[in-house]
């Protein structure tokens, strides 16, 4: 006999109980995929399994929500990096450190409301070369995931000095009687890493985001008081903030000013007010919030006396002049952050001041009170530019009020109930109020046209 004859199987499979010899292994598994149904089978029960198991996957898989939720809502996005680097997972590390903080230090302040945090991962990264492009783009996430503050910034690696410029964004969306801090924000003066980055520059950077992720912490437990119109306790969170000695006063800490100069004028502390508008104008010379800032506080001052009496001759005109100034300091200052809408806010400041000016009797400057809120609507451009909606409201009730002295009450009920329909999702009481003032003149003219028929 032949040794191919006298060769063992290597694999024998037998039936059970009956010690059957199937044959080689090999050979029957190519009889059985060589039938065409049989290969079929089994491709489809792969496929069934594969397609079990992913379904099985993305049903158990955590969904991440497309917008935020909570009181009040912070996003912390990837910093940009502009410039060619080695370290591309910079601007990551910083917002994911800045996060990291952010909770931990909110968790100490703990504040009596739900703040939602969002880090880079959902976030994703807020891009862009120069400020304005950032700052819309901020916007326009902001939006997209209800977020009410966005905390982003830039790591500038085109020259020699690397730095690092941290940046936020405050949403109008939470802010609508608190239309005055909305837009950009530098948070402090930039964080400069020498010889590019080295072991030491990351510790200094290290250092350095620690402290402006605290003040971050209190600036948005802060925000979160005002937008729920808490002045007082958004001041004394604030304050908290300036108290950390960790942040020298050459660091720029004029935006911190500027949110407590705010928050105090929303309680009428009007001397803090101004003493924390005039530390921003030290410390920033050119920032134009902060001249606007005080001229408000001018124009309220201006105006206590008449609030008491009712009377226009009692508004204070050297004020109205040094609210006038500030105000045309404002609209040619340097530093006018993107999207805060400076022009707009001069525009309304320097109508009211005209207006106030003209009440009094010291000279007739109504037709310029009048181009400047009609210059206040065109900047709300039919709903385009929602972050003066509030303003574009008060314009037309201004120029109400002005058609109503001016004896054309067809002109004042127009402008009244335009003010009304602009305020009435956002604020009914205040839309109900320039409603009755619109039906208060129709029924006067009623009356007349009565009277004279």
């Amino acid at each position: 006999m032949s040794n191919e004859h006298n060769q063992k199987p290597k694999y024998q499979i037998k039936a059970k109980g009956k010690g059957i010899v199937i044959g080689d292994y090999t050979k029957v598994i190519q009889n059985y995929f060589g039938d065409p149904h049989l290969r079929l089978y089994i491709i489809l029960i792969i496929v069934f399994i594969i397609a079990s198991i992913s379904s099985l996957y993305f049903l158990l898989k955590p969904r991440q929500p497309k917008t935020m939720s909570g009181d009040f809502r912070v996003a912390v996005a990837e910093f940009y990096e502009q410039g060619a680097s080695d370290h591309d997972e910079l601007g990551r590390e910083i917002a994911e450190g800045i996060k990291l903080r952010l909770e931990e230090n909110m968790n100490e302040l703990n504040p009596d409301m739900m703040i939602g945090v969002w880090g880079p991962e959902q976030v994703g990264v807020v891009d862009g070369g120069s400020q304005e492009e950032r700052a819309i783009n901020a916007e326009n996430l902001a939006n997209k995931i209800h977020a009410d503050l966005i905390i982003y910034g830039i790591v500038d690696t085109t020259q020699s000095t690397w730095e690092v410029r941290p940046e936020f964004f405050v949403s109008a969306e939470n802010f609508f009687e608190a239309q005055e801090i909305v837009g950009q924000y530098e948070l402090g003066s930039p964080i400069t890493l020498p010889d590019k980055f080295r072991l030491v520059g990351r510790r200094e950077l290290g250092e350095q985001m620690l402290t402006r992720s605290q003040v971050l912490s209190n600036i948005a437990i802060g925000l979160a008081y005002y937008a729920i119109q808490d002045y007082s306790t958004a001041l004394d969170v604030l304050l908290q903030a300036e108290d950390l000695t960790e942040w020298a006063d050459d660091e720029g800490k004029y935006v911190l000013y500027i949110l407590l100069g705010n928050a105090a004028g929303k309680i009428n502390q009007l001397v803090v007010a101004q003493d924390y508008f005039e530390k921003a104008v030290k410390d920033e010379p050119g920032y134009a919030r902060a001249y606007i800032g005080l001229g408000s506080v001018a124009y309220i001052r201006a105006l206590e006396l008449f609030e008491q009496t009712n009377n226009p001759a009692d508004i204070d005109n050297n004020l109205i002049d040094d609210s006038i100034q500030n105000l045309q300091d404002a609209l040619e200052a340097r530093n006018q952050p993107p999207l805060a809408d400076i022009q707009t806010k001069v525009h309304f400041g320097l109508g009211q001041a005209y207006l106030a000016r003209s009440l009094s009797g010291k000279e007739d400057r109504i037709d310029t009170a009048i181009e400047h809120f009609h210059a206040v609507i065109q900047s709300y451009d039919n709903g385009k530019n929602k972050r003066v909606l509030e303003l574009a409201a008060e314009a037309h009730a201004r120029l109400g009020l002005i058609y109503d002295i001016q004896k054309d009450p067809s002109q004042a009920i127009a402008e009244y109930e335009q003010a009304a329909e602009l305020y009435l999702i956002y604020d009914p009481e205040r839309s109900a109020l320039f409603y009755e003032r619109a039906e208060q003149i129709r029924g006067t003219l009623n009356d007349s046209l009565s009277g004279g028929g």
